[in-house]
């Protein structure tokens, strides 16, 4: 069908059904400005489409639209002035408006009366503000509320919310009965709002049945001065004479400045403050909400590119709507360039300037002065940003006077002052580029501001501490000097935001000034940097590719010994990721290129060789490496400490626990003559996982707090985790499983937060045994399935055997044994001496279920003899007797040629297990692994002496 007939006919329908006798046919002149408008663009499609919703009266047009529509077509002003009123009239349901009060029919029992135009059409998409709204509705329902002020800056969406409300009221959907009428009146300048009152009100005032009547003043701060006082003393005398009588009237303001009200009242007005824009989730369904027919491209636009113009307009429905608006008049406009130029578009800066314009000189400049600092701050700190600017700066008098305007808000709790981000960004555009009141000068004046606020580096406890340096980077960054940006935080700052497990802070601060840097030490200093927190997040490719860049620029200007660092660091990177031929032959290219100076580097680089020999079971080589670092480290107690760490960590992996205890009670002793604070904390950890495996409960919790209080004191979120899983593990023994799932929860809450994959890995391998612990085979499942994919991918082998043993445990526990036998298969071929005893039991209790006896005999005997090896010499891993005798229980069961031998040993190594250690965990864990050889055999009294033996403990 042609569009222009189609049109003709949408609009003669229209005109048929709210005003019969009018035949569009009548004014030819009409097409004529239709053929024009085409030409010029103007897609009267899109009103078609808008008429159809219209008649159809499921959809209603916003006012401006449907305006615009008026505008558009030639109509003689009789047409026009009725058009316009028919379709107010179906907005509330063919009731006439401004019919007098006996021809008005009533569309509820009580007939609530409707006079006047409400500011928002019918169909107008209404999006979020559930918090607001249900406040306002509580208000409106109080019997004694008596005015209700709505406050927030243009745009922010007062009116909408208002609107909505009563909305709710005209169509029934409110649980406000009894309402009389409601009165729309537009307080705008150059009005006189009483005669709109009096003329359009009477009806409604005249009333004497004191039914409620509200009366809406919409925008009523182009009435109110600078003071909070009306401009019209004959409306101020109806509000507040209204007030002070029993009167059924109910006023509803909305203004963007605070009215001053009489102190006898003040106490009369309620306040609902829209302080911020619409969430990215409602912002993005408002713009879909706005585009219905999809005209604009937003009701398909994905949410990624609509989420860029929420957070561009911060939320703010009126620019949101704006928005809209302009992608509806130009037809070849995008959305990305509308919003990269969106500030320079005449509706937005009508709409911004609508409050910035009535503000004196000094008022402007606070809006300037908060517009730099783009976050709250004090008023000392606009008074320092300022001084300069204007010596006579009257700060007190001029924040009051911004309060009432709600340019700027005050938290009266902090007395912290802020300002709305869309206001922010148009005050920052007004500041110069140059002089010495521009951006840069008054970006490097806020710098100075929080520079005199920095505190010592002995007195820094966390990352707040740091507070002051943060913000001078940045600010000093905007002035365009990144040298002096990165100097306020300076590598000691960025070092211990690393050990307060702040990686990925450092990693984005430090990215921001690559390329910015004049020096070009600082530049490769700066990437060195960069690359060691990639290493501390885990981002392994991107901290390679930094070494890697490091090392070509510290070699071009002569600096050996960064080289030789990034060399430790690369090694570091490939030890982890069990990539360990690159690994050594990075480590070895350090100690090749290393001399007497470069202890570090060379210290580091052997210790690093060392765990990878016993990550690969070559512990005589790795126990070698470790001890050439231990002589290099003489004169360097804090390296000693780090040496005698990793010996004591090896040789209780080897479960020579004597030897353990001593290099690592040697190691704390080390780190606290040096004051060490993280050796100590490392020592105190280690010696409470070591007593944790010997049973001596009391010490391992001692040494776990001490350790944790260490890490706490200083901020190293990565440590805590590390403590809070060993101190979960600690509470699994005892069987304290509340606490153990406390902890671990901890643990797993801190390393999802700081995006530590190796605390992460440790957290649920804890939580998946705590939930074996309390029979939750299936919640152990998910965590140490997560526990094992992490392990893997940062290929720690060491303690992916333990966290597979305890998956297929797990999977056996469920029944599902092909799962289970796939599991413990599939680990490490190379486990510490101390996780070696339990993989071979798990295993052994897997093939006995699947029916393979003599599989399962050979499982068992080696987790034996592996048990052996760690029962050999005082004192002893407690966890190797209970293992031993429930392989030695198996063992009887598969072998029934000498089931009574084994019965036997099995019942004597359960005794001396139970002489040594009794927790009620551990013991617990026994009762589970004889409950599993129990239910594949059908003598029940086979085993009958262990369960006596453990029962004996209830």
């Amino acid at each position: 069908m042609d569009p222009r007939l189609q049109f003709q006919q949408t609009l003669q329908q229209a005109l048929d059904t709210y005003h019969p006798g009018w035949d569009v046919r009548h004014h030819a002149t009409w097409e004529e400005r239709y053929r024009e408008a085409w030409e010029q663009n103007r897609r009267f499609n899109v009103w078609v489409d808008t008429l159809k919703r219209w008649v159809a009266g499921d959809h209603f047009p916003r006012l401006k639209k449907f305006e615009d529509f008026l505008t558009s077509v030639d109509f003689p002003p009789d047409v026009r002035d009725e058009l316009h009123k028919q379709f107010h009239q179906a907005r509330v349901q063919n009731r006439r408006l401004d019919a007098p009060p006996d021809t008005i029919t009533p569309r509820f029992p009580k007939s609530l009366l409707i006079v006047g135009q409400s500011p928002m059409s019918i169909g107008r998409p209404f999006v979020g503000r559930e918090r607001e709204l249900e406040t306002l509705r509580m208000i409106l329902a109080d019997p004694t509320t008596r005015i209700v002020t709505v406050m927030g800056r243009s745009g922010i969406g007062k009116t909408a919310l208002i609107c909505h409300a009563l909305r709710e009221i005209e169509t029934g959907q409110s649980d406000i009965e009894n309402v009389y009428g409601i009165l729309y009146v537009s307080a705008v300048r150059g009005q006189r709002v009483l005669e709109q009152v009096a003329m359009a009100g009477r009806p409604l005032l005249e009333d004497v049945s004191h039914r409620p009547v509200f009366i809406f003043l919409d925008n009523l701060e182009d009435l109110i001065d600078d003071e909070g006082h009306l401009t019209d003393p004959e409306l101020s005398q109806l509000i507040f004479q209204t007030l002070r009588q029993n009167s059924p009237i109910r006023f509803l303001l909305t203004s963007q400045i605070e009215l001053t009200f009489p102190r006898d009242l003040r106490h009369l007005n309620r306040v609902v403050v829209l302080e911020e824009g619409l969430s990215e989730a409602e912002g993005i369904q408002l713009l879909r909400d706005l585009d219905p027919g999809g005209t604009c491209g937003l009701r398909d636009a994905p949410d990624e590119l609509l989420r860029q113009a929420v957070q561009k307009v911060h939320g703010v429905p009126r620019a949101l709507e704006v928005l809209v608006g302009i992608l509806e008049d130009d037809r070849l406009a995008r959305l990305d360039r509308v919003l990269a130029e969106f500030g320079k578009w005449r509706d937005v800066q009508d709409m911004i300037q609508t409050g910035y314009r009535r503000l004196d000189a000094q008022a402007q400049w606070v809006l300037k002065a908060l517009a730099v600092y783009r976050r709250p701050v004090r008023a000392e700190a606009i008074e320092f940003l300022l001084r300069p600017v204007d010596s006579n700066f009257a700060g007190r008098e001029v924040l009051q006077r911004l309060t009432r305007t709600r340019m700027v808000t005050i938290d009266r709790t902090s007395g912290l002052i802020s300002l709305h981000p869309i206001d922010a960004d148009y005050a920052y555009a007004q500041l110069d580029e140059r002089g010495p009141s521009s951006r840069e000068a008054l970006q490097r004046r806020a710098a100075a501001y929080y520079e005199q606020m920095r505190i010592a580096p002995d007195y820094w406890r966390g990352v707040q501490d740091l507070e002051p340096q943060l913000l001078a980077f940045e600010h000093y960054l905007k002035a365009g000097d990144a040298e002096t940006a990165l100097q306020q935080i300076g590598e000691r700052g960025f070092d211990v935001m690393l050990l307060w497990g702040h990686g990925q802070r450092v990693i984005h601060l430090r990215q921001r000034v690559i390329g910015k840097l004049g020096d070009a030490r600082m530049e490769y200093m700066n990437l060195f940097g960069l690359a060691r927190a990639y290493q501390a997040a885990g981002q392994f490719q991107e901290a390679i590719d930094c070494f890697g860049r490091v090392m070509i620029m510290a070699a071009a200007a002569g600096d050996t010994s960064r080289v030789r660092l990034s060399l430790v660091g690369l090694g570091d990177i490939y030890r982890n990721q069990g990539r360990y031929n690159e690994a050594i032959d990075c480590y070895l290219q350090a100690l090749a290129a290393s001399n007497e100076q470069d202890v570090e580097a060379e210290g580091t680089a052997l210790l690093g060789l060392g765990l990878i020999y016993h990550q690969m079971g070559d512990d005589e080589s790795a126990l070698e490496r470790v001890r050439q670092a231990l002589g290099l480290a003489e004169k360097d107690p804090p390296l000693q400490s780090r040496c005698l760490i990793i010996l004591g960590y090896i040789v209780r992996n080897q479960g020579r626990y004597a030897d353990a205890l001593a290099q690592t009670e040697q190691a704390l002793h080390f780190a606290e003559s040096a004051q060490d604070l993280n050796g100590a904390g490392h020592s105190h950890s280690l010696l409470g996982l070591i007593h944790t495996e010997l049973g001596h409960y009391p010490t391992a919790a001692q040494h776990l707090s001490q350790s944790m209080e260490i890490a706490t004191k200083s901020g190293d979120w990565g440590s805590q985790c590390q403590r809070l899983s060993r101190l979960c593990s600690l509470e699994i023994d005892v069987g304290d499983t509340a606490k153990a799932l406390d902890y671990g929860s901890q643990a797993l809450e801190i390393a999802t937060r700081i995006g530590a994959w190796s605390a992460e890995r440790l957290a649920r391998w804890q939580l998946g045994r705590v939930a074996l612990a309390t029979g939750d085979p299936h919640s152990a499942v998910t965590h140490l399935m997560a526990a094992a994919e992490v392990a893997r991918e940062i290929q720690s082998n060491l303690d992916l055997q333990p966290i597979l043993t305890h998956l297929a445990l797990a999977y056996l526990a469920l029944g599902r044994l092909k799962e289970a036998l796939e599991t413990i298969e599939t680990s490490p071929a190379y486990a510490t001496a101390i996780h070696r005893p339990m993989g071979m039991m798990t295993q052994g209790l897997i093939l006995m279920k699947m029916g393979d006896g003599w599989g399962a005999e050979s499982a068992f005997q080696e987790a034996v003899t592996a048990a052996d090896g760690l029962l050999k010499s005082p004192p002893t891993y407690v966890r190797a007797g209970y293992i031993k005798t429930t392989a030695l229980a198996g063992l009887a069961i598969v072998n029934e040629s000498q089931r009574e031998s084994y019965l036997q040993q099995s019942q004597k190594a359960l005794e001396r297990a139970l002489q040594i250690y009794q927790g009620a965990g551990l013991v617990a864990e026994v009762g589970r692994w004889l409950g599993e050889l129990q239910q594949t055999i059908g003598d029940a009294d086979l085993l009958a002496p262990l369960w006596k033996l453990l029962k004996t403990l209830d």
